[in-house]
């Protein structure tokens, strides 16, 4: 952890050289993502990009359009299963959303608070 905090801030001290702040940008992201485990908080599995999840859903978004409810740029009439199976998806995505992007941030926010040197201070002044 100290090499990957060290390594970010010398990045950032390379003035003139344009993978500066793409260096101290990349190394802090690895910095910030094992930081959890330092303080033993729960840590994320692997998620897919959003890119990723949103372009899975353009097939789909695809057959919809074809669908027979679908009329004048709107939907009519009974839900068929093209549409069905989209808003399936829509509705998966969504809770995959609300699911894990709160922990993310409650997650950064945890370790922030644990990461303050006035707790860390008064920590090792109860241990002395």
């Amino acid at each position: 952890m100290a090499v990957l905090y060290r390594d970010g801030i010398t990045a950032l001290r390379r003035d003139g050289q344009s993978d500066s702040y793409y260096s101290a940008g990349h190394t802090i992201r690895l910095f910030m993502h094992d930081l959890p485990t330092l303080f033993d908080l729960p840590t994320l599995g692997p998620l897919p990009q959003l890119s990723n999840r949103i372009r899975d859903l353009d097939p789909i978004w695809e057959a919809t359009t074809k669908s027979s409810c679908r009329v004048d740029g709107g939907w009519k009439g009974e839900i068929d299963a093209l549409l069905a199976k989209l808003l399936g998806a829509l509705e998966e995505f969504f809770f995959w959303r609300r699911d894990q992007l709160p922990k993310k941030q409650q997650i950064t926010e945890e370790v922030f608070r644990q990461s303050d040197p006035k707790r860390w201070l008064k920590f090792s002044l109860i241990r002395s």
